[in-house]
């Protein structure tokens, strides 16, 4: 692996005439090999993008078993692109250029950008540079408007977790949504808490937003700032099912949180799990394929 490097991609095309919606099925095959996996639309062809952080190897002779199981005997490692993602890359590839959008009352633009801010919006700054997640994945999309449903019903939400922040897009989101509320914003990784803390300031809630880098609930700033109101998490529906206790444990009663990251079909799974810890749910949405879910705590 490159010097600069603490990634490594293997990435393929899936055959033509595959949907989007169809190949959102190929997503979950890779969760417990890969520590994060994407579809993205490559002029019409779908293409899976598997990373794997800090030394680990993907296992192409796996990856292409699992392929021909689900029917895909067509393809063969000769398929795979195996690359190192140098790091200025990874933070770099998702902002560049990237084009100014709304979702909702939420207006999410680049720091290159230099036009006008529509009235009556959220404006929302991502620096180039910055991190992963810009607010374009519909999972991301979901959990923007489920948060928009939820503030117009439930003003009094004071303490709010973000967690696996990734740039920090939902956390930023929350502070608009909620002006007093005070927000906690975690991920495993560095970089992304430094992005946060960028994003925090550049927006004006540096000091509403408060960063740390941990492993999941387990993160000191995201214990020393619970229980939570709200608990934000966009993640892979593995993660969200295995840290249900974690998360049941950091809200308070009647307390609410945002799933998003799971497919549809993964969503009564999803739901069981957490209903054994005393979270059931509220409101359910749907994006492409994807499922955001609004839970709330018993009393």
């Amino acid at each position: 692996m490159g010097e600069n490097s603490k990634f490594r991609q293997l990435s393929f095309f899936l055959p033509s005439g595959v949907s989007e919606e169809a190949a959102a099925f190929y997503l979950d095959l890779f969760e417990d090999i890969a520590h994060s996996v994407f579809l993205r639309d490559a002029g019409g062809r779908q293409r899976i993008e598997m990373l794997f952080y800090d030394g680990t190897q993907p296992e192409a002779a796996e990856i292409l078993k699992r392929l021909h199981n689900c029917g895909l005997t067509q393809m063969t490692e000769a398929d795979f692109t195996i690359e190192d993602v140098p790091d200025k890359n990874w933070l770099m590839h998702v902002y560049d250029e990237l084009p100014p959008f709304q979702i909702g009352r939420f207006f999410i633009y680049g720091h290159h950008y230099t036009g006008e801010i529509p009235r009556g919006c959220f404006p929302v700054q991502i620096h180039a540079a910055e991190a992963f997640g810009s607010g374009e994945h519909e999972t991301t999309q979901g959990c923007l408007l489920a948060m928009q449903d939820l503030a117009e019903k439930e003003r009094g939400i004071a303490r709010i977790l973000d967690m696996g922040c990734g740039s920090g897009v939902l956390a930023l989101a929350a502070a608009c949504l909620w002006p007093e509320a005070q927000i906690t914003a975690t991920d495993i990784d560095p970089a992304a808490v430094a992005a946060v803390e960028n994003h925090a300031a550049i927006n004006g809630f540096q000091y509403r937003i408060s960063c740390g880098a941990g492993d999941g609930y387990d993160a000191p700033e995201a214990q020393k700032n619970a229980p939570y109101d709200l608990v934000l998490a966009n993640l892979l529906s593995g993660l969200l099912i295995d840290m249900a206790p974690q998360l049941a444990d950091a809200l308070k009663p009647e307390g609410y949180a945002v799933l998003a990251g799971l497919l549809q079909r993964q969503k009564d799974t999803v739901l069981a799990a957490h209903k054994k810890y005393g979270l059931t749910l509220h409101t359910a949405y749907e994006s492409g394929g994807w499922a955001i879910l609004i839970l709330k705590k018993d009393a």
